[in-house]
């Protein structure tokens, strides 16, 4: 009995539990090409629509984008020769 109404209880919650959005992959292709194969980390925005700043270290390259106003910033290190083929 108790099994049962534990059954029920479960099968109400997942009944109403939404499916997660799919994300989409983004195209860093325009923002990244300029730093290709130069060492160095670059700060983009949140909305991946620009770049902020670029620092040799992943540290300086926050510290650049928060001199800009920027607190959160997304950091990605620049391609190099690997992704020659890929870019």
């Amino acid at each position: 009995m108790l099994c049962r109404k534990i059954i029920k209880l479960f099968a109400e919650i997942f009944k109403h539990k939404k499916e997660e959005p799919k994300m989409e992959p983004i195209d860093l292709t325009s923002l990244l090409q300029e730093y290709y194969n130069q060492d160095i980390h670059i700060a983009v925005a949140q909305d991946y629509s620009r770049v902020i700043a670029t620092g040799i270290t992943y540290e300086e390259a926050v510290e650049n984008s928060i001199k800009q106003g920027y607190e959160n910033p997304i950091i990605y290190r620049a391609p190099d020769d690997r992704l020659k083929g890929w870019i």
